[in-house]
């Protein structure tokens, strides 16, 4: 099992650490009552407009097979480049009053169109190529310091394999929505 910051909470509470009631339910033998998974907080972004621009940096079959010699020879070149998607930008805004603290992360996504069109869900996730070659590119704000909490418990149907529930909290506090958008 990973340790991450949905499994760890899962690890401690099956260990007796955790809010009490939880272990409890579960015949858990309390060490210590604390409020383990209780303040799960996730940075929670808005994919919105996408652009399509003039040129295209895709790449035919024939060049690709090119660019992949070269960087197997040199590691250098067009596929050690991660092209648009390492702009980023932190903001803070007017009515955030945070003093100084950025709370807003803007990054660029870049990918091809057709990714874009047929599955925009996943366009983000899985780029097709690598990400030096795209012919669209989009803004994604990212909320840094999200006010709004979530919390994780222990999966009822089977506590010990099945993965823990996560309640991530998103636009619980009604402010993080007015910040994002």
């Amino acid at each position: 099992m990973i340790l991450s910051s949905v499994n760890l909470p899962k690890i401690l509470m099956f260990s007796g650490i955790g809010p009490r009631e939880e272990l409890e339910k579960y015949g858990i033998h309390v060490i210590s009552n604390l409020s383990v998974g209780r303040n799960v907080q996730n940075h929670v972004g808005m994919y919105g407009l996408v652009t399509a621009i003039n040129f295209s940096s895709t790449s035919e079959n024939i060049c690709m097979e090119k660019y992949i010699s070269s960087y197997e020879k040199t590691h250098s070149g067009t596929l050690s480049a991660i092209g648009i998607s390492s702009v980023s930008v932190f903001l803070q805004i007017t009515f955030q009053h945070e003093n100084g603290v950025p709370v807003i992360q803007a990054f660029s996504f870049a990918a091809s169109h057709k990714d874009f069109l047929n599955n925009p869900d996943e366009s983000f996730d899985a780029a097709v190529e690598p990400l030096s070659f795209y012919d669209a590119t989009s803004i994604v704000p990212v909320l840094v310091l999200p006010k709004g909490r979530g919390f994780i418990l222990l999966n009822e149907t089977d506590p010990i394999r099945a993965p823990s529930l996560t309640y991530p909290g998103y636009f619980s506090n009604s402010n993080d929505l007015d910040v994002l958008v």
